[in-house]
């Protein structure tokens, strides 16, 4: 649901098919859970931080462990 809401207008409705933002299929063998979280909690142009403002602490590590699944 934080993914829907979030990050799928950029990254596709499952994250895999990429639009604005890239395909994270596979994201896991680029960057681990931990690196996950500090990328959606301080990304770089041209995502959006989201992070305090938006999304919880448990929205991102919500986010990242599916960002992790695929």
């Amino acid at each position: 649901d934080v993914f829907t809401r979030n990050c799928s207008a950029c990254h596709g409705a499952s994250g895999v098919e990429g639009g604005v933002g890239p395909s994270l299929k596979n994201e896991k063998s680029r960057k681990n859970y931990a690196q996950t979280v500090t990328w959606i909690e301080n990304p770089q142009p041209p995502m959006p931080k989201l992070y305090p403002a938006t999304i919880s602490e448990k929205d991102v590590d919500d986010a990242a462990a599916y960002v992790q699944s695929l």
